[in-house]
């Protein structure tokens, strides 16, 4: 069509396509207690004996964040899964007082990420010096709803449970002029 007329080439010259794909795996993470230490004291030494439940600093060095106990590493990875919790009830004890639990690093999974992205341009030279570019951005093409990763704090009320998602697809819109 280059050598048609003057509108059939400019209306299909200077296109461009481009796109990527991203699949990943999910995210590691740790399950930990935030809650603050809450001992049972015994009434005649004065001394902690056990931690009420809900107690978290298990080891009591004033900082919240300690690992439980790991019954078994493991966990729903379906889409429900990650919306209603992953982990099966009494997967996590409470270690002894004074110790950090059995927790390994890392050892759970949020969930995957997918997503494709295609970028759509016509460049059009209006003059020697003058060009403009039109360009239409599509995230997400698939609409595929990508979830943040899983609230490991076993203190909230969400535990095991993912809240929210990345943008769903939408399409940016542009023009550039260059001169």
């Amino acid at each position: 069509m280059n050598s048609g007329n003057s509108f059939a080439r400019l209306a299909t010259n200077g296109w461009v396509i481009s796109d990527i794909s991203i699949y990943q795996s999910g995210a590691p993470f740790v399950v930990y207690n935030g809650a603050s230490f809450q001992p049972i004291v015994d009434p005649i030494t004065g001394h902690a004996i056990g931690l009420k439940s809900g107690s978290g600093d298990y080891n009591a060095d004033g900082f919240n964040y300690d690992f439980p106990d790991v019954v078994s590493y493991s966990q729903s990875t379906s889409r429900n899964g990650f919306l209603n919790g992953v982990f099966p009830a009494g997967n996590f004890t409470t270690p002894a007082l004074g110790t950090e639990g059995n927790e390994k690093a890392y050892r759970f999974r949020g969930p995957n990420f997918s997503s494709t992205d295609i970028s759509l341009a016509k460049n059009t030279k209006l003059y020697e010096s003058l060009s403009l570019q039109i360009r239409f951005d599509y995230f997400n093409v698939f609409n595929h709803a990508n979830l943040y990763n899983v609230d490991g704090n076993l203190a909230d009320g969400s535990f095991g449970k993912v809240l929210s998602q990345y943008n769903p697809r939408w399409l940016q819109l542009g023009i550039t002029l260059q001169f």
